[in-house]
């Protein structure tokens, strides 16, 4: 037996290139390699990967987490409303937002990345009860809203 040529797992023991569903060599099952070779890793990541933010390398994703927060403050600051930051981390939500009248919404904010194909990455949201969801796109210092109720939606189109 040639010893330079691959093994070829069966179904049972192997794993397939995450790209053109190829069976992975011996050898890059053991090293835990997803793609069969480089050219199918570059072209599974199209579209996978992030574009850079602005942020430092070693800013913490806690750190950007705050960022991406105080970002969301500040937009809503700027478009009226009061803005009240939470104190613990496992609140129901990140923000209470109050109009001056008689509107009071709860915001999670996430912080959220564009792919190469320009698509707004989508967060989990593992918590359930807010109003409006704002993604934080750090790259861009931007801020993006979401709702599932009509009204709110209605409301985040006006802005």
């Amino acid at each position: 037996m040639d010893k330079r040529k691959p093994y070829i797992p069966t179904d049972e023991f192997g794993r397939k290139c995450l790209n053109c569903n190829k069976w992975l060599t011996f050898h890059r099952i053991i090293g835990k390699h997803k793609c069969c070779n480089k050219k199918c890793r570059e072209e599974y990541n199209t579209g996978k990967k992030k574009k850079d933010d602005n942020v430092a390398k070693n800013v913490t994703s806690n750190n950007k987490g705050n960022i991406g927060e105080l970002l969301a403050c500040a937009d809503l600051l700027r478009k009226g409303y009061y803005v009240f930051r939470s104190v613990c981390t496992n609140n129901p939500c990140d923000l209470v937002i109050f109009d001056g009248k008689n509107k009071i919404f709860l915001v999670e904010v996430k912080t959220v990345y564009i792919n190469m194909a320009g698509e707004i990455t989508n967060p989990p949201t593992d918590k359930n009860i807010f109003h409006i969801l704002a993604k934080v796109i750090l790259a861009e210092n931007r801020v993006v809203y979401e709702s599932k109720i009509p009204e709110i939606k209605e409301l985040i189109e006006s802005w």
